[in-house]
């Protein structure tokens, strides 16, 4: 039982991390393809 749950932990940070590369990844084409000031006002 308690490997399912560190398994499911280790899941879930995955998941989470790859979610955040892809994110930041589109950030960063958003702040080459514009100006950076609007996106920084933004968040």
């Amino acid at each position: 039982m308690k490997l399912k749950k560190t398994l499911g932990i280790l899941a879930a940070t995955l998941i989470l991390v790859a979610t955040g590369l892809v994110f930041s990844s589109k950030v960063e084409a958003k702040y080459i393809g514009h100006n950076a000031t609007p996106y920084r006002i933004k968040r």
